[in-house]
């Protein structure tokens, strides 16, 4: 086991895990699992499921206790080009004038 780096989540709570705290648990296969806590790992390691445990992230959001938040993007706007005059004339007379010219 070593120390976690700053902004990892937990992977057994999903919790955020201070810098200076948690462990790394590397399986067999070289996945790495980052803890929170020892408690975390001690579920882990005892294979409970973290969606039956209330206070994990995964069995809040089972429960819609707690949602993720998303940020909606902000939809464009279709520009619309509108006909003006020019000078004393109007964009009828303008539209006129090119039809007649060509």
């Amino acid at each position: 086991t070593e120390m976690v780096r700053t902004g990892d989540t937990c992977s057994y709570s999903g919790r955020q895990i201070q810098a200076g705290y948690g462990s790394i648990f590397v399986r067999g296969d070289g996945k790495p699992f980052m803890f929170k806590d020892h408690k975390t790992a001690v579920h882990f390691s005892s294979r409970w499921n973290p969606r039956k445990i209330d206070w994990t992230l995964a069995c809040r959001r089972l429960h819609k206790k707690e949602s993720i938040v998303t940020v909606r993007r902000r939809s464009q706007r279709s520009v619309k080009s509108q006909a003006r005059g020019w000078g004393s004339m109007t964009a009828g007379q303008i539209a006129a004038k090119s039809n007649t010219s060509k």
